[in-house]
C-alpha cells in the first residue's frame, strides 16, 4: 500500500512538473485577477467544513496562514473519525503558471474524537517535490516554495478536502466514508 501511495505520489509531481510555463508572473497579471472567496464553509449531513486564508492578499516573503476546520454537528456528543496522516488534505494550484502542489501521505489508520459543535483544526504545512522529469520552472518554483518564508508571487487556489469514515472502530466495513471540499483563493504579490 505505502508502494502504491509513494508511485501515486510520484506520478502527481511528474505531471504537475510537464508545464512549459517559464515561472515568471507579470504584476499587471496578477492585478488583473479578483480573489473571491478566502473563507468558505460546506456543511454536509453532521459535518461541516471550513476553509481558511487569513487574508485575501499576501506580500512576498509573508507567511500563508492556511487552516481548515471539521465540526461535527451531530446528534451525539462526539464522534471518532478514522484518516490518514491528515483529515484534510490541502491541494494548491498556482493558476498563473498553472503549477500544482501536492502534498504527501505519511501514514494511515489514524483516529481522532470529535465533540459536538467544537472545532478540529488542520493547520496547513508546506509539503511538495519534483522528480527528474520536471520542467525547470516548475523545480525553481518548489524550490523557492520550500526554502523561502511565505509562498512564490502568483495567484493560488486552495482546494480543502476531508478524507475520512465514521464509525465503530472494530468494524470498519461498515463505515460511512466523509468528503467535503472547500476551495478559497488568495494573492501574493511582488514586494
Amino acid at each position: 500500500m505505502k508502494k502504491l501511495i509513494s508511485v501515486m505520489f510520484s506520478l502527481i509531481f511528474m505531471l504537475a512538473g510537464c508545464n512549459e510555463k517559464n515561472g515568471k508572473i507579470d504584476p499587471e497579471q496578477l492585478a488583473d485577477i479578483t480573489v473571491n472567496n478566502n473563507i468558505e464553509e460546506i456543511t454536509e449531513g453532521d459535518f461541516k467544513l471550513t476553509a481558511v486564508s487569513e487574508k485575501k492578499h499576501y506580500k512576498q516573503g509573508e507567511p500563508v496562514q492556511l487552516y481548515a476546520e471539521i465540526e461535527y454537528i451531530g446528534e451525539d456528543e462526539s464522534v471518532d473519525i478514522f484518516h490518514s496522516s491528515s483529515a484534510v488534505f490541502f491541494t494548491i494550484k498556482e493558476k498563473v503558471n498553472g503549477f500544482e502542489i501536492g502534498y504527501a501521505v505519511n501514514d494511515i489508520g489514524l483516529q481522532t474524537k470529535l465533540i459536538k459543535n467544537q472545532p478540529f483544526r488542520e493547520i496547513y504545512e508546506k509539503t511538495g517535490g519534483y522528480s527528474e522529469h520536471s520542467n525547470k520552472a516548475y523545480v525553481e518554483f518548489v524550490r523557492g516554495f520550500l526554502e523561502e518564508e511565505g509562498f512564490p508571487v502568483g495567484y493560488y487556489i486552495v482546494e480543502m478536502t476531508t478524507d475520512f469514515s465514521v464509525g465503530p472502530a472494530e468494524d470498519r466495513q461498515d463505515h460511512e466514508r466523509i468528503k467535503l471540499t472547500a476551495t478559497i483563493d488568495f494573492k501574493v504579490e511582488g514586494e
